[in-house]
């Protein structure tokens, strides 16, 4: 069943983050706003979808670019047209993941008047963060986020921080710079590329670092002890590691459960996918289905997505993988970072010695704390 949509409004961002896998090569389709007729098609069409499967829940992620560029009066527009058309049988959470750059307290008001949560991209301090994420002109985008933020906060509008990590700098340092501005909800994500671009853009030896930065991570964040602290990535691992579920797409190898819709209807399966290179001797697209909100229904859209995932066997899982004593808590890691143009997606990760540094450290750690956790030894 497909209950989880990231809907990406427009294809413009007013930032030129350097490491965006999805404004850097952007076709001229996708670069449009997205035309009020499709916003339509999605909430009926998902009305009919919810109707005959008994779906009484879905999640909107609304994103771009940066979908704040919509405007507040069509922001409104779309969240009247959702109650039309969606009304009172089908409970809908809205998510925003923004740039930050945009918020005001009217803004804030809209969130929280129709429950938003909102996440927004911060990458630690002004002077990494600037780097990262500059406005089209060079200018650092840092302070603006930071004002976005006490925006938020002083209207209770519920929101979390996600940071790329920068393998050149300190988990622990990253932490406390987002704690001492009050920030309680975060997390921190591995930068999407393909296998065979990874160490062309960070070079050999980046992935121990990673390593290390999220094991400086983790350190931090259990000996600051405070319970209104999360770190979703963490306390997944963590769980898991204590025998417990995945809650985190990276950890299930099940990528199959969301859909994007793209400014002009397409519909993709997870954007990640968007980074796997076509080259002339394999002209693949991995990340479009062949569907569009406007031509095709959501029953043809999930049939689609199963097509696409049993054809390119995205979750298909290599033999080093399956002989590995933390298979069952990485679970190979998001598929994307495990593809390679001539082997496909049965590869290790090229994160899978940071997983096995990580989850062997955090394992340390409650072993130590506790003394009833144990994996196996291939990760110790």
């Amino acid at each position: 069943m497909i209950k989880y949509l990231i809907i990406k409004v427009t294809g413009k961002c007013n930032l030129g983050c350097g490491y965006c896998y999805y404004m850097n090569d952007l076709a001229e389709p996708f670069r449009r706003r997205m035309a009020r007729e499709t916003i339509t098609e999605i909430y009926n069409k998902y009305a009919e979808y919810a109707r005959s499967h008994a779906l009484r829940q879905v999640v909107f992620c609304w994103h771009g670019g940066e979908p704040t560029l919509l405007g507040k009066e069509t922001f409104r527009w779309m969240l009247e047209k959702q109650a039309e058309c969606l009304g009172d049988g089908l409970q809908v959470r809205n998510l925003m993941q923004s740039n930050g750059t945009l918020f005001d307290d009217e803004w804030a008001e809209l969130f929280k008047q129709h429950n938003f949560s909102i996440g927004v991209s911060l990458d630690g301090s002004a002077e990494s963060h600037d780097v990262d994420r500059p406005y089209h002109n060079g200018k650092g985008s840092y302070a603006d986020v930071v004002d976005s933020l006490k925006v938020l906060a002083r209207n209770n509008v519920p929101f979390g921080v996600l940071t790329v990590m920068n393998p050149e700098l300190n988990g622990r340092d990253v932490f406390e710079h987002h704690y001492a501005l009050g920030i309680r909800n975060m997390d921190f994500t591995l930068p999407i590329l393909s296998y065979d671009s990874f160490e062309a853009i960070y070079g050999q030896g980046a992935v121990v670092k990673f390593a290390r930065f999220m094991c400086e991570l983790f350190d931090a964040w259990v000996e600051k002890n405070d319970p209104a602290v999360s770190i979703n990535s963490l306390e997944n691992l963590s769980r898991m590691i204590a025998g417990g579920a995945s809650r985190h797409c990276n950890t299930t190898n099940r990528c199959d459960r969301y859909i994007t819709v793209e400014p002009n209807g397409d519909v993709g399966i997870c954007e990640n996918a968007r980074v796997i290179e076509n080259t002339d001797n394999h002209p693949v697209d991995y990340y479009l289905t062949k569907t569009n909100i406007a031509t095709h229904s959501f029953d043809e859209i999930e049939q689609a997505v199963a097509n696409n995932f049993a054809v390119h066997e995205y979750n298909r899982r290599g033999e080093l993988c399956l002989s590995c004593s933390v298979k069952d808590i990485c679970n190979s890691g998001c598929s994307v970072h495990r593809y390679r143009k001539e082997t496909g997606f049965q590869n290790p990760s090229f994160f899978c010695e940071l997983y096995k540094q990580v989850i062997s450290h955090i394992a340390r750690f409650y072993q130590t704390e506790l003394g009833k956790i144990t994996i196996g030894e291939a990760a110790m």
